[in-house]
């Protein structure tokens, strides 16, 4: 759940959407198809958390299942998708203040190993490094 332009984001993860509220509660609409997973990118495969940049409106969602982070526009628009050998199974998300790094949980074996990418001019390049490991 997050909170974004006064719109509650909720990570509804068995039915595949990222439903949006007003702060009243009131549906205004959702990202997926709702009991309709897949991998192209206006589907979402249960998506487990989300984090919206301050800076620049980009909505960033984990999908442990297609092991990947999506990334959209604030109009919905596919932008880019983060996937790397070593992002398996992405759970938890955040950004830091200035969106340098996203941070990612990935779970591995029992283990929460946590992960940042490192974000550059460019959507399209980022670098995964291991931050801190349990």
């Amino acid at each position: 759940i997050t909170i974004y332009n006064n719109k509650l984001y909720i990570v509804n993860t068995d039915s595949h959407t990222i439903k949006i509220h007003d702060l009243n509660g009131i549906f205004i609409s959702y990202l997926g198809y709702h009991n309709n997973q897949g991998y192209s990118n206006n589907l979402l495969s249960k998506p487990y958390d989300i984090v919206i940049s301050k800076i620049d409106g980009y909505i960033y969602i984990s999908e442990p299942f297609n092991n990947r982070i999506k990334i959209y526009d604030n109009d919905f628009n596919w932008i880019h998708n983060i996937v790397s050998n070593e992002l398996n199974n992405p759970q938890n998300i955040f950004l830091t203040t200035n969106d340098k790094y996203l941070l990612v949980s990935i779970h591995y074996f029992l283990l929460w190993e946590i992960f940042y990418c490192f974000r550059k001019p460019s959507l399209m390049n980022y670098k995964l490094k291991e931050f801190f490991s349990l």
